[in-house]
């Protein structure tokens, strides 16, 4: 196994507010936001002045992490998402750590980073975004090198090959991921 620092749980002054805020945000203003797929909604970052203006506290705690460059919304509808590293296009280019944070049916589930054996290294799709997809019955084959619970605010290498698994199959599951111009450190 490589020294590679996979995720970092750190500390976000009531984050649970701020994720019920947001995704109450979302259910309020849905025109502000744009549904890329069945699993990644985007928060149009034209709005993003005017909601941080009235939710100040929660922004002083991100700029913890540096200036934010996209936010989102996970939804994973089934018992696990595909065995993916994210996308490298658009607000997305360059970005290699986000910070992840639930907000419903989380605890339960499983994000699991693998470390491929070389001959399924580039055994994967690769969509126009370049998000990598691999066949998630790799799982079977290969074990993870570390998984964690995403039970509060996390920092997560999202350019290294993971799958979150929902153990109990309480879905929706629904986290925020946001990413930063400069990715945050992942170290002890």
């Amino acid at each position: 196994m490589s020294n590679i620092i996979y995720w970092k749980k750190v500390e976000l002054l009531d984050f649970e507010n701020h994720a019920k805020d947001f995704y109450d945000y979302y259910h309020l203003n849905p025109g502000k936001f744009m549904q890329i797929n069945s699993f990644w909604t985007s928060f149009n970052p034209d709005y993003y002045e005017e909601y941080f203006s009235s939710h100040q506290t929660f922004d002083d705690e991100l700029k913890k992490f540096g200036k934010v460059k996209e936010i989102n919304l996970l939804f994973i509808l089934g018992n696990r998402s595909n065995l993916h590293s994210d996308h490298t296009t658009g607000l997305n280019s360059g970005v290699n750590v986000r910070l992840n944070i639930p907000i419903l049916n989380c605890n339960g589930s499983l994000t699991c980073f693998y470390e491929f054996p070389e001959e399924y290294v580039n055994d994967c799709i690769v969509s126009e975004t370049g998000t990598k997809t691999w066949n998630s019955e790799l799982i079977k084959k290969i074990d993870p090198v570390t998984s964690f619970q995403l039970s509060q605010p996390t920092l997560l290498r999202t350019s290294s090959p993971h799958i979150v698994l929902c153990l109990k199959n309480k879905v929706p599951r629904i986290s925020m991921t946001i990413s930063f111009y400069e990715d945050p450190v992942l170290d002890n």
